[in-house]
């Protein structure tokens, strides 16, 4: 399956979470994501138009700006960008089922997702809402995504493949987070063996 290479009879290393639920005694990388979005954020709605055909997503703009500064910027009436006066913007270079799965988010504060979450994990899909965290400045999303990936390498013995850490270093600055946890789940998983064993550019 295209996203996984499953490594067996070695030992699980256990990551700890971002959340405020990890045990006393683990350290956690940042503050944990707040809770869900009260209801002064449903109040306007903007059009976003995504990927290259621009399919529109209806989205509130509150909710928007609440965890983007970039969005908050872009729909500023005082910054004199068009987007303030039309209520729409683009995204031409994400993936319409990327900006879904942000919504998800948005709105639910969750990733709990069975695209991205579920009995096989799609790596790539979780790495792409990182990337558009990026994009976005959007930081309690890539926060949320590490504590996803973190769930996700606790519960499977299951590595990103070559295009996935290809994927991920294209898109990210070198001091990206996402990339401290991969390399910790490849020093941790035995990666010199999965290279031998497997094709691609690691």
């Amino acid at each position: 399956m295209r996203g996984l290479v499953n490594v067996d009879n070695i030992p699980k290393q256990v990551y700890p979470s971002t959340s405020s639920q990890a045990p006393a005694g683990i350290p956690r990388l940042w503050k944990s994501t707040p809770i869900l979005p009260t209801r002064h954020l449903f109040k306007t709605i903007v059009n976003i138009g995504v990927g290259r055909t621009n399919q529109v997503v209806p989205v509130h703009l509150e909710l928007l700006c609440s965890v983007s500064p970039v969005f908050e910027a872009t729909f500023n009436r005082e910054s004199g960008f068009r987007e303030s006066n039309t209520s729409y913007c683009t995204l031409p270079e994400t993936r319409v089922e990327v900006f879904q799965y942000f919504v998800q988010w948005l709105y639910t504060r969750s990733l709990e997702h069975e695209d991205l979450v579920g009995p096989k994990p799609a790596y790539s899909r979780l790495i792409r809402m990182y990337v558009l965290g990026d994009v976005l400045g959007a930081t309690m999303l890539k926060n949320a995504v590490i504590d996803k990936m973190v769930e996700v390498v606790n519960q499977t013995l299951a590595c990103p493949i070559p295009a996935d850490t290809e994927l991920l270093y294209e898109n990210t600055m070198e001091t990206a987070k996402l990339r401290i946890l991969i390399l910790d789940v490849f020093e941790n998983r035995n990666i010199i063996s999965l290279i031998k064993t497997h094709e691609g550019n690691w």
